[in-house]
């Protein structure tokens, strides 16, 4: 059995990732703007992206500016980023998504969710385009593995919207996924 070499990343990479360690940055008292959510199925998440699965239903994608590794062999597929690598462009993650294109008719509110892991602090510029009340933007510190959540409030079923988490210090990091979703139900049954 032949190896990959080291200078590729080495043998494929076995470890597999719990998602449910990470810490989460949306709890009740930090969502004050999330609505009540009239989804079918209240919680279940409207579409997974990872590196496995980048494109979703209609323009639903996922764009990774400057990786450094995008590994889909892994037990937990990941692409990394080194902002040492390239220092004079930004590492990013960009995920447009088109609601109606999952067969939704009216304006929602969602929550768009990236799984990081960070091995040092990172700060991100974090944006959105399409939501009339988006929260969660701006200048967002993660560290360790961590789940950096944005809140697209009143977006229409038409719309067609992006956020992006864009590298602005630190070194490395790695994305896993991001979900695209309704509020948690503990924030719309906290507001009731």
């Amino acid at each position: 059995m032949s190896e990959t070499p080291k200078s590729f990343g080495g043998a494929m990479d076995t470890r597999k990732v719990d998602f449910s360690a990470f810490t989460n940055d949306i709890s009740p008292s930090e969502s004050p703007t999330l609505g009540a959510n009239t989804s079918p199925l209240l919680g279940s998440p409207i579409e997974t992206l990872s590196v496995t699965h980048p494109v979703g239903r209609g323009r639903t994608n996922t764009t990774l500016i400057q990786a450094t590794i995008v590994q889909t062999d892994a037990a937990s597929a990941y692409a990394s980023f080194d902002y040492s690598a390239n220092p004079s462009r930004e590492p990013a993650v960009s995920v447009h998504f088109e609601p109606a294109a999952y067969g939704i008719t009216e304006t929602r509110d969602y929550v768009v969710s990236f799984y990081l892991d960070a091995f040092t602090p990172i700060v991100f510029d974090v944006e959105q385009e399409g939501a009339y009340n988006p929260a969660g933007l701006g200048s967002r510190t993660v560290n360790g593995q961590q789940v950096l959540s944005v809140e697209l409030n009143v977006l229409p079923a038409s719309a067609l919207s992006y956020v992006y988490i864009q590298q602005t210090e630190g070194i490395a990091w790695s994305w896993y996924k991001t979900v695209i979703g309704p509020p948690p139900l503990s924030v719309i049954g906290d507001r009731q």
